[in-house]
């Protein structure tokens, strides 16, 4: 009689197979990922991984998922920390550009997602499971800026609600942007140098992003380099270790 899989069982497999993608995708880019590459890395059976995913794009998919769960943990750490409604909506920025930086490739796996022949091939339940996590993505960024208006430090003269998603996603849209562009490959202090690069554009965009929209206390009111630092040092201090 066969043995049960259990739920955790599965659940553990499918992180396995996961990451054995990621490092093909880190090894020979989105191209260079097969099912049979996979196999080759996990010890399943082909078998067992189509159980899983049917196919590489669904892979993709299911990458861009786990790295949802990762950002979301990353935002929720953010929006505990002890600061203003502005300082706490950088907090939200610089969680992002962490997670850029710790999971390169499923930062850039959200585009791969996106892309029709994912959507076409990828099972309905791993399709219903990233729209379910871009919601909440979208409704925990969206409480930051919230949270500005309902503590008297954000005015705005349009539809509140229209106001928040807008403002929301046009930071997500520019911050994806700029990591995207600046994301630092090479290693050492060429790599070190790049993401400091980036850091500043980063903080510099919000500085100025806020600042448009009166946002107070603005930047020439409050050293908001000095909340950068404190995030580094008081939230993400793990994870910016050796930088």
């Amino acid at each position: 009689m066969p043995r049960i899989v259990t739920a955790a069982e599965m659940e553990q497999r499918e992180h396995l197979i996961i990451d054995a993608a990621c490092s093909i995708i880190s090894e020979l880019g989105f191209a260079g990922l097969t099912m049979d590459g996979v196999v080759e890395r996990v010890p399943y059976s082909k078998g067992s991984i189509y159980k899983h995913f049917g196919c590489t794009q669904e892979l993709l998919l299911a990458i861009t998922n786990s790295g949802a769960g990762k950002l979301l943990a990353l935002m929720e750490r953010a929006y505990r920390f002890a600061g203003n409604t502005r300082e706490r909506y950088l907090a939200r920025s610089f969680a992002y550009f962490l997670y850029s930086q710790l999971y390169p490739i499923h930062f850039f796996s959200e585009l791969e997602a996106l892309s029709p022949i994912v959507r076409e091939k990828a099972s309905r339940r791993r399709l219903r499971e990233g729209t379910e996590l871009l919601d909440q993505f979208r409704l925990c960024a969206e409480r930051f800026v919230r949270d500005g208006i309902d503590a008297g430090d954000l005015a705005l003269d349009i539809d509140t609600d229209t106001a928040v998603a807008t403002i929301a996603d046009i930071s997500w849209s520019t911050e994806f942007g700029l990591a995207a562009y600046n994301l630092p490959f090479q290693l050492g202090r060429r790599h070190q140098a790049q993401r400091r690069a980036l850091e500043q554009k980063i903080l510099w965009h919000v500085n100025v992003y806020l600042d448009g929209l009166a946002w107070r206390p603005l930047a020439a009111e409050k050293d908001y380099a000095a909340t950068w630092a404190r995030l580094k040092r008081e939230v993400y201090r793990e994870e910016v270790a050796g930088w």
